[in-house]
């Protein structure tokens, strides 16, 4: 759970909209038993310096609703339809604040891979002493957003300081490795309206505490 939350907007410097279909599963000890609980896939749709996270199948789906983040208004929401309320969620100005943020070590690996059409480079990210594998497409960016920002990352992974987006992560939870990685990527224009929250929705903060979990926030 904590991973997907993760999956933050990103420091770009070309324009790409459209939408990134991942695949997940998991690897090791017990992921069979794992595997039932898994979502089939998760979504990540870009455009105009937004973007949006929706996962798809399994219990998460239930439980996370669809991720908006406004990349001009600096904001992110969880917008849970089966509740009609969206939950606002802290910023990256407020998580630093609370001195939750943390810069990765990026190290460029020697191996490539074929992803979705893209060539992929691998890299290792160490944030403290978890350590992930990313595969990044060099030149495939979402535009930069206007304010707010940053590196929030990418399944669990800050993408702050990668030349691309992301299409292949892994990153080892105990004695399973969780795998996401890009089937498709379409290109699109999403438009004003696929970022209009509900009008007629409740509001509420978001916390940790939704999820079973202490508190702390989430950042993009």
């Amino acid at each position: 759970m904590t991973a997907i939350l993760g999956f933050g907007t990103l420091q770009a410097q070309d324009d790409f909209s459209g939408t990134i279909v991942y695949g997940m599963s998991v690897e090791g000890e017990g992921a069979e038993q794992m595997a039932g609980m898994m979502p089939e896939a998760m979504e990540m749709t870009f455009g105009d310096g937004n973007s949006a996270v929706e996962i798809k199948g399994g219990m998460a789906a239930m439980m996370m609703g669809k991720i908006v983040m406004l990349g001009k208004k600096g904001k992110a929401y969880m917008i849970k339809d089966s509740e009609e309320t969206i939950y606002e969620m802290p910023s990256r100005e407020d998580q630093e604040a609370e001195g939750e943020e943390m810069e990765p070590e990026i190290v460029k690996l020697e191996d490539t891979k074929e992803i979705a059409g893209y060539t992929c480079q691998k890299y290792e990210i160490k944030m403290g002493e978890v350590s992930s594998f990313v595969w990044a497409a060099d030149g495939l960016n979402p535009e930069k957003p206007k304010k707010g920002s940053g590196g929030g990352g990418m399944m669990g992974i800050s993408t702050k300081g990668l030349p691309g987006l992301p299409l292949r992560t892994e990153t080892k939870q105990g004695p399973v490795t969780m795998i996401m990685e890009a089937k498709e990527v379409k290109q699109w224009n999403p438009g004003k309206d696929y970022w209009k929250l509900p009008k007629n929705y409740d509001r509420e903060e978001f916390n940790m505490g939704m999820f079973g979990g202490g508190g702390g926030g989430v950042g993009y």
